[in-house]
Parts: structure tokens; sequence; C-alpha cells
């Protein structure tokens, strides 16, 4: 789910899904409730991997689907937090809120990097993964001119 989740998020920053996308970067500031900021079809595109993977769980035991439920919405507030506290060992493998904040910069080459969301292993195999160690964001959005807020959350 997480491989697919990586592919969904690379879809989300083209050229003609962009547009359902940008409400989730176009908030200036990241904090933990910045994650769920998403229009309905982003929301729907985002957890098709999820459902995909759903049939895999047949037979598993029935706590295992709201755990993943629960890990999701945890993982998602986790990396949109508003901390940038170093943690290189943990980053080689997992996302964290300061691997995620470059892909969140106000620079629009940076948004298509670190696409992750559970494993860094994703950008650092297909070369969209940016170190943190290197490029430092300070300043988040889009980096458009501002636009009607209600027209970016319904993707126009």
């Amino acid at each position: 789910a997480d491989f697919g989740s990586y592919w969904m998020h690379r879809l989300m920053h083209t050229h003609h899904v962009w547009r359902i996308h940008r409400w989730h970067h176009s908030s200036t500031q990241l904090y933990w409730l910045a994650g769920v900021r998403a229009t309905i079809p982003q929301q729907i595109l985002f957890n098709l991997p999820y459902v995909i993977a759903v049939p895999l769980l047949v037979g598993a035991p029935a706590w295992i689907l709201p755990a993943m439920v629960v890990e999701s919405v945890v993982q998602n507030h986790w990396m949109h937090m508003n901390v940038r506290w170093r943690s290189n060992w943990i980053e080689r493998v997992f996302v964290t809120p300061r691997y995620h904040h470059i892909h969140h910069s106000t620079n629009a080459e940076l948004h298509d990097g670190n696409y992750g969301a559970v494993f860094t292993l994703w950008d650092r195999m297909f070369g969209t993964y940016v170190d943190p160690d290197v490029t430092n964001p300070r300043q988040f959005g889009t980096g458009e001119k501002k636009r009607d807020p209600v027209l970016l959350m319904i993707g126009i």
C-alpha cells in the first residue's frame, strides 16, 4: 500500500492532476493538521492503494484493518508536524517531518521530491530523494499567487 501511495502521490504532481492536490500544498505553515487539508478527489485517489491492498488481509486478525487506519492517520499527522529535529538513522528508513517539509517548500522544484509517506526507500529507488541535510526549506506553500480558497478546496 505504501508503494502504491508513493506512485499515487507522484501522479498528484503531474500537470493534469495537480489542481486537485494544490490545496494541500497551499498552506504556508506546516503543522500536524495540514496533512488532512485535501480535496475529496485527492482523498479518494490517495486511499486507492490501501483499498486495493485490503484483499491481502483476508484471514488476518480483525484488529489489523483498524490498526492500519490508525497508523495511516498518525503517520499523516506526524510527517506534517512543525518540528525539525534531526535523526539520520530514522530518516534512512522512515519519513520524518524534516524529510517531508522539503516536499512542501515554496520552491516548486522541491515539490517533485520526497513523495514517500511511510518509507524513504521509494524516493531513493526512483530518484526523487532530496537530502534533508542539504536542503532545509523555511517557507512553505505553492509559491503561486493567492487563489480563492473555495476553488482550491474543490480542486479548480
